[in-house]
């Protein structure tokens, strides 16, 4: 599903677009802004603590020394996630597998955002994520709010084309993990 900015729904009408375009394309931004909602309001006050930062978890999938990887937390944003820019994500993509659970519940909304807006080049390392029981223990600091924005973005994700091919191991991991509160 592609993500339709207001810039994008204003160029389709200036192009004269079917109106039934114009109104599908309004409900996905709605459906999408609703979601980025919910994504926000239940990560707000999370702060990264003494979670594994991205340039740190880079830095591990790097095979960095101890040393090495303390160096470039000091690049790491710490206090709000959404100061994080869709360049170091798309940049870091792999930092989703090295994340400890403070790490990963800090930076998990700056990563579902950026697949909502079609900014997050690497789709399927956030489905990987998401889906695959290895890593499920990187989920745990998660509370219930976030938890249930989490599988939002998965049934989001769901109904979303450049999905279908993983929709199967999406609804799966509702059913197994993301669905028990």
């Amino acid at each position: 599903m592609k993500y339709y900015s207001l810039k994008d729904i204003e160029e389709m009408k200036r192009n004269e677009c079917q109106k039934t375009i114009i109104d599908s394309a309004c409900l996905i931004k709605r459906k999408a802004e609703k979601l980025i909602t919910t994504v926000k309001n239940a990560f707000s006050k999370v702060k990264l603590e003494n979670g594994i930062g991205l340039f740190e978890a880079q830095g591990i999938d790097d095979y960095k020394t101890k040393e090495e990887c303390l160096k470039l937390r000091e690049n790491d944003e710490k206090q709000n996630w959404q100061k994080i820019t869709v360049s170091s994500l798309n940049n870091c993509y792999s930092s989703l597998s090295f994340f400890d659970p403070k790490g990963m519940r800090f930076h998990l909304p700056a990563f579902i955002i950026a697949d909502i807006k079609d900014q997050y080049m690497q789709n399927l390392g956030i489905q990987f994520s998401l889906v695959t029981d290895y890593n499920i223990e990187q989920y745990s600091a998660l509370d219930l709010k976030q938890r249930i924005a989490v599988r939002q973005f998965i049934e989001y994700m769901i109904t979303n084309e450049d999905y279908s091919y993983e929709k199967e191991h999406l609804k799966h991991a509702i059913a197994v993990y993301w669905s028990k509160e």
